[in-house]
């Protein structure tokens, strides 16, 4: 199978998406990128990273500048317009600025995007970019400032470079609505969510696959997640003390994240591996960033469906999830593991 560098393939989805300034708007990165790993083979680590410290804060102030000399234009009783023939007018003035803090936040994305690429290679097999997908994402894109909301973009544009058809054209839509307020309850959400998986290193999966929930960040295919409720009912607030009441599981709800039964149930029984972990399947559960399987004290084989319910993540939410980082919450893991203890079953970490 043909392989190719991800950047390039990066290019190439940042070029569908806004055209043939996609290598320009790269440039800086890959220069940082190219003088880091000069520094470092010369000088050494330390020396390194303060060089790049340097350079980050030179960028900011020029930034800082940039915006102190905008505002002075506004002010300013007459400039000259782009073709220096006449004063350029207000509204004109208020369209450049728009139309150059949009270019910065597509730069701020794509760059983001090469960093958490990497030196990754793709398959060159796969068509070309979806002209549409691309055209949606850098139109949502555009607008988002906030270097955090930011982040999490280069994460869903890292992952459709990886694989096509990791985020559909629907989730893009969510996305665009979010603001860092329900970004940070869907956060909270994911940190307390667990994952019927089924490892897919190296596979190679068709479109109906990807689109059932393929994560190529994490190499697996997500069969269900959902916050399991170790105690109680999600409608009732039984998520109340991790702050994902029955008001906010609303809000999350309205935003396509969540499914409306917040008692659903899904079958776990793959998961459980049986006397020990080394006779443990292809299928697993992922929680907090760790992996683990069941495994029953017994012995015995479990006799029917093992259901386990809570609060179920959508397909759009199962999609974003997959590109969040978040914090894992010990004292929920802990109660996870009672949760299944009072089944008798163990939750036992598995290694990567």
């Amino acid at each position: 199978m043909l392989e190719l560098p991800a950047v390039s393939k990066l290019i190439d989805y940042v070029a569908a998406g806004i055209g043939g300034i996609a290598g320009p708007l790269l440039a800086p990165w890959a220069a940082r990128r190219r003088a880091k790993a000069a520094v470092i083979e010369a000088q050494g680590q330390a020396d390194a990273q303060r060089i790049l410290a340097a350079s980050e804060a030179h960028q900011v102030q020029t930034i800082s500048q940039a915006q102190l000399e905008a505002r002075q234009l506004f002010n300013a009783p007459r400039h000259l317009d782009a073709a220096g023939t006449g004063p350029m007018d207000p509204v004109g003035r208020a369209w450049q600025f728009q139309q150059d803090k949009r270019i910065r936040n597509i730069q701020a994305v794509a760059e983001a995007a090469a960093v958490e690429l990497g030196d990754e290679t793709v398959s060159g097999d796969d068509p070309d970019p979806d002209l549409d997908w691309a055209a949606r994402f850098f139109s949502g894109v555009q607008d988002v400032s906030s270097a955090e909301m930011q982040q999490l973009w280069a994460r869903v544009l890292a992952g459709e470079v990886r694989q096509a058809g990791s985020t559909s054209i629907r989730t893009l839509e969510i996305l665009r609505n979010l603001d860092r307020r329900i970004a940070t309850v869907f956060k909270k959400l994911c940190a307390l969510s667990s994952s019927l998986v089924v490892a897919a290193a190296g596979v190679r999966l068709s479109d109906e696959v990807v689109g059932l929930g393929f994560d190529a960040r994490h190499h697996r295919l997500v069969i269900d997640q959902r916050i399991i409720v170790t105690q109680g009912n999600a409608a009732s607030n039984a998520l109340q003390s991790y702050g994902l009441g029955f008001g906010t599981l609303n809000v999350l709800n309205e935003y396509g994240l969540i499914i409306s039964e917040y008692n659903s149930w899904h079958d776990y029984r793959a998961a459980v591996a049986g006397p020990s972990a080394a006779t443990a399947g292809p299928f697993r559960i992922d929680h907090a960033c760790r992996r683990w399987v069941l495994i029953q004290d017994s012995g015995d084989t479990i006799q029917g469906e093992l259901r386990q319910s809570g609060v179920a993540l959508s397909s759009a939410g199962r999609e974003l999830a997959s590109v969040v980082d978040f914090e894992p919450d010990e004292t929920y893991l802990a109660n996870l593991r009672d949760h299944f203890q009072s089944q008798g079953l163990r939750l036992v970490e598995v290694a990567s």
